[in-house]
Formats: C-alpha cells, sequence, structure tokens
C-alpha cells in the first residue's frame, strides 16, 4: 500500500503467514520511507526498487533507491540512485523487465536518468541530464553500489552472461560491460538496433 505525509511518498509492506495456507494471517505491517515500486526475490534475499523523496528548505528532490530487506520485511538497508542530482526517473517504475537480476552473481543492473544536478552554478561540472546504468551487489546481508556508468542513451535492457561480463543495449548503443579488478564500458555498436533486439 502507499500514502502521503507532509507531500512525501511511503509505502507500507504487509507481511502475510503462510502457516496454514488455507487461512493466511496478516502477521505485521512495516511502513518504509520509500515509494516501492517492484519487489524482486533472489533466494533469500528481498529487494525492493523505488523512490525517496525529501523536501528540505524548500528544495524537492526524488532519487531513486534499492533496499534490502530481511526475511521477516524489515528493511536491513538501502542506497540512493542519483544522490548527486534532485531528480530521478527510472524505467522499472513502469517496465518490470527493464532491471535485470543476476542470481547467481547476486547483482542488479539497474537503468534511470537524472536531471538538474543538486550542486548547481558555475562550480558544477555535471550535465544537466545523464543516462545511467548502476550495477548493485547484494551478496552480503546488505546491498551496496557497485558501480554506476553514464552512458550516451538510456539502456533499455542489459544482460550478464558471467561473474566478470555484461552487456547494455540501448536504441542505438551496445556496451560491453567488463570487471576485471574495477568495471569498464566499451561501446562495441553504434546504429539502430532491430525492434526484435
Amino acid at each position: 500500500t502507499y500514502g502521503y505525509s507532509g507531500g512525501l511518498k511511503w509505502s507500507e509492506m504487509q507481511t502475510i503467514s503462510l502457516e496454514d495456507p488455507s487461512n493466511p494471517t496478516l502477521e505485521k505491517e512495516i511502513r518504509i520511507a520509500t515509494s516501492l515500486d517492484q519487489l524482486m526475490f533472489s533466494g533469500d534475499a528481498l529487494l525492493g526498487l523505488g523512490k525517496a523523496s525529501s523536501n528540505m528548505s524548500g528544495q524537492y528532490r526524488s532519487l531513486g533507491s534499492v533496499s534490502r530487506f530481511d526475511g521477516t520485511g524489515n528493511e536491513i538497508n538501502h542506497i540512493l540512485l542519483g544522490a548527486d542530482y534532485q531528480y530521478v526517473s527510472a524505467p522499472y517504475q513502469y517496465d518490470d523487465q527493464s532491471v535485470y537480476l543476476d542470481d547467481s552473481a547476486q547483482r542488479l543492473f539497474i537503468p534511470y536518468s537524472v536531471s538538474r544536478p543538486f550542486v548547481a552554478g558555475p562550480e558544477s561540472t555535471l550535465p544537466q541530464y545523464q543516462s545511467r546504468l548502476t550495477i548493485a551487489n547484494f551478496a552480503s546481508s546488505q546491498v551496496e553500489e557497485e558501480h554506476t556508468f553514464a552512458l550516451p542513451s538510456l539502456p533499455e535492457r542489459s544482460m550478464s552472461v558471467s561473474d566478470t561480463q555484461a552487456f547494455a543495449f540501448s536504441d542505438e548503443f551496445i556496451h560491453s560491460l567488463t570487471n576485471q579488478g574495477q568495471w569498464d564500458s566499451e561501446l562495441i555498436f553504434d546504429g539502430e538496433l532491430p525492434n526484435s533486439i
């Protein structure tokens, strides 16, 4: 369920017991200070993708968030996406196939775009708009940002083929993402991709 408090969004997660499948019972409800758009399971890990908003000193910000929950629905930790900007727009809000879940490497590949640098003015070297792909790792008990790529256009899909290699696909580009101690990207296709891709 969702709600608003002071103009900011929150979500409520409900834990339901299936000890008696014929009579499911509500065990507890947990309010989370983010609006969750998607939940994903990987083994014992429960991951939530959503948005975190704030309104401090009259400056509204809306960022992406990735949360890690324990088996009882309590949030262990979360990371923010695009914290150096004011606004984040993420396809996972409307496209449940946009985030790639690599179960074996315990990684998420999360595309999103950012706009309006949080630190504005002449000292800021950040572009007004940027397309990104963040790799989040949840191999430990927490979710952590492993690497974030700035790409020429928003990836529509990504795919991991091993622990050290993945690909990011957009309308006009394919990037090879490799991890040899640190992540790096290489443009391997520049042109118009057929719709089947």
